[in-house]
């Protein structure tokens, strides 16, 4: 699968519950990183579903290997919040598109 086709795959990946319920759960992940500010940053919403920099974002810390129970955390989290699960979701699109898709319209940055 060619990067194109990782995006539109990712792109059609629709959400379970709403913006406000996604957030929430989101919340509820322990760390600096899931605050207030930065889900304001990072997890957009627009035509009725994640944008897919905020989906990226989201499979970018599933796929974390510095925090293990961040990344298992943010798996459970992913799978309440989409209709296709993480690991699916994981094993079509690889480990580094999410950072390279997450990364486009913001620049470089590190988890």
């Amino acid at each position: 699968m060619d990067k194109r086709e990782k995006e539109e795959f990712v792109r059609s990946v629709g959400m379970r519950v709403s913006h406000q319920e996604a957030r929430e759960i989101l919340l509820e992940i322990r760390r600096e990183s899931f605050g207030e500010k930065k889900l304001d940053k990072h997890w957009k919403y627009e035509g009725g579903n994640a944008t897919i920099q905020s989906k990226c974002w989201l499979l970018a810390w599933c796929q974390d290997t510095r925090d293990v129970d961040i990344a298992h955390a943010c798996q459970h989290a992913w799978n309440d919040i989409f209709d296709k699960d993480f690991e699916s979701v994981a094993r079509i699109v690889g480990h580094d598109f999410p950072r390279e898709c997450r990364d486009k319209s913001r620049g470089p940055a590190i988890l």
